[in-house]
């Protein structure tokens, strides 16, 4: 059984990209190597929080052309799955030219990174027409069903419906586990319940939106909530309130409740708060959500599974001269001193 860490290389070069301390660094040409600096010293942290024997890094590999076909994007109307991540309409000259030049160079400094990577001996993975987090859930599965335990890199909150028995996730910026015992206190509701969460409150990151008036507030008490009463109803006989609060504890703290989205939904409507009613109203936009939220649902072709198995069973010999020689090209001298701590990963 190894432990194998894998991260969403996409979400921390971009996230990188941003930050005001990153975004003006250059290489000695003169180009931007602020997301690239960023992710080696996320690279840097996890190294010595997370132990692992692998390490997958995952880049996006286009856009998911499910989604598109559920939640199509509509420049006029400003609608549909990551609408805004285009040029749109309503932009400006000097605003077309800075998301160009973004993601150019974004482009850029990945393409740095993937000979890095492979130079400290970790493994890059890129899939046509998938994104990174469908690929991390693919290849999670595989790795769990292959016996491995599994450790998800990443502050994007779209991955802790991962979350199970084989799978952590783990926060850089915060510098937080997710596990299946604190996951209550981390998400705010059982782990069964958080592909749904998502689906009910949207995601502006991706031009989702969510029910109206309905935050994690309401969602995660309304849940709670719901849970107590289906709980209560499975309580025989005369009313004991330990072995009520055992069962409570088992649904809600450790995920063992199956959401039956009718009794859900029936509940909600005899709700006396109005913006609880407003999520059994929202059902078809809630249903359209799940499909673009759930990461179990982008399917594979079957040879997929082998390539990728493959890929990772060829372990990758640590190039010490290439690391040093790119670290030096590219203006990442403060890493030099202790690149030698990147073999370990």
């Amino acid at each position: 059984m190894a432990n194998v860490l894998v991260i969403d290389g996409n979400y921390q070069i971009n996230r990188a990209m941003h930050v005001g301390s990153f975004s003006e660094l250059r290489d000695p040409a003169g180009n931007k190597t602020g997301g690239l600096f960023g992710f080696m010293s996320i690279m840097e942290t996890l190294q010595g929080k997370v132990p692992a024997d692998r390490v997958v890094v995952v880049w996006d590999g286009g856009r998911s052309i499910r989604r598109e076909t559920i939640y199509p994007p509509n420049k006029e109307t400003m609608t549909g799955y990551k609408v805004g991540r285009g040029i749109l309409p309503t932009m400006t000259a000097a605003e077309i030219a800075e998301k160009t030049e973004f993601y150019k160079n974004l482009e850029y400094q990945k393409s740095i990174a993937t000979p890095l990577l492979g130079a400290l001996g970790i493994h890059v993975i890129q899939y046509p027409q998938r994104e990174a987090d469908d690929v991390i859930a693919y290849l999670s599965r595989l790795l769990v069903a292959d016996g491995d335990r599994v450790c998800l890199a990443t502050d994007d909150s779209d991955y802790v419906q991962l979350v199970g028995p084989n799978v952590v996730v783990f926060k850089p910026l915060v510098s937080r586990f997710v596990t299946m015992e604190n996951f209550v206190t981390e998400v705010g509701v059982p782990q069964d319940w958080a592909a749904f969460k998502k689906a009910v409150i949207g995601d502006k990151s991706d031009d989702i939106p969510g029910v109206v008036g309905v935050g994690d507030k309401t969602i995660d008490g309304f849940i709670q909530c719901y849970i107590k009463e289906e709980v209560k109803s499975q309580v025989t006989g005369q009313f004991d309130n330990d072995h009520f609060m055992r069962l409570y504890n088992d649904h809600y703290f450790r995920g063992y409740f199956t959401p039956d989205l009718a009794k859900f939904y029936d509940f909600a409507s005899r709700s006396s708060s109005s913006r609880v009613q407003k999520i059994p109203a929202a059902k078809s936009l809630i249903a359209r959500n799940i499909q673009l939220v759930d990461l179990s649902l982008e399917r594979f072709p079957d040879i997929v599974a082998t390539a990728f198995r493959s890929k990772l069973g060829n372990r990758l010999a640590y190039n010490e001269q290439m690391v040093v020689g790119m670290l030096s090209q590219f203006g990442m001298n403060s890493f030099l001193e202790n690149y030698a701590k990147f073999s370990k990963m």
